[in-house]
């Protein structure tokens, strides 16, 4: 059974009035890193990879929008920006 990619922590830092940055981590369920995983809004205007340590970096993301993160293996996983 596919494993849900349940703890995304993030942090958001303002740049300018309409855009906004995102700075993140995804790790599985275990609190292992998502080496390789797509972080992405549904328009794939706004998209991302995480690095070694699940790490990922988005520019142009605005609250309200929703961001998917997937990886082979694990089921994606949907979240709103707030």
């Amino acid at each position: 059974m596919k494993t849900t990619i349940i703890s995304m922590l993030l942090l958001v830092a303002s740049t300018f009035v309409y855009s906004q940055e995102l700075k993140g981590v995804v790790k599985s369920e275990n609190g292992e890193p998502i080496i390789g995983g797509y972080v992405y809004t549904p328009d794939q205007e706004v998209h991302a990879h995480t690095d070694l340590a699940g790490a990922f970096y988005c520019k142009g993301v605005n609250p309200g929008d929703t961001l998917y993160i997937s990886h082979i293996g694990y089921k994606t996983f949907q979240i709103t920006i707030s």
